[in-house]
């Protein structure tokens, strides 16, 4: 046989190779279309959940916020009482290191000869007081 002429063995594996083909296609022409739908219903959900993450991101903001302001008025109430406490402490052991300077002899200022309640002391005479 010669050309144009065609076994039917031929034609029929042609024609069978022309039907897979158009299922193929057919097949990604449906599966592109599921495709498009799914992704138009995936958009329009994560529209919604996009606004509601949006807006939780707004409500977390917003107590952050919150929080830091809160933080900072307690720092400072607590640097305050802090700064109270620290300086009546001072005043009290200034009293009592007064106390004691006064109790040891030591009031004036200046540290007085010890021989009056040391009778046994006596002063070095290589220093010049």
């Amino acid at each position: 046989m010669r050309w144009p002429f065609v076994s039917r063995r031929r034609y029929e594996a042609v024609d069978a190779d022309r039907e897979r083909l158009r299922g193929e296609r057919d097949q990604f022409a449906k599966d592109r279309d599921a495709y498009r739908k799914a992704a138009e219903t995936a958009a329009s959900q994560f529209t919604e959940a996009d606004e509601k993450y949006t807006d939780a991101c707004i409500v977390n903001e917003c107590l952050t916020n919150d929080l830091a302001a809160a933080r900072k008025q307690v720092a400072e109430s607590t640097v305050t009482e802090w700064r109270a406490r620290a300086a009546a402490e001072k005043r009290r052991a200034d009293q009592l290191q007064k106390r004691l300077d006064d109790a040891v002899g030591l009031g004036g200022g200046r540290i007085e000869d010890s021989s009056p309640w040391q009778p046994g002391y006596k002063a070095s005479k290589g220093v010049a007081s």
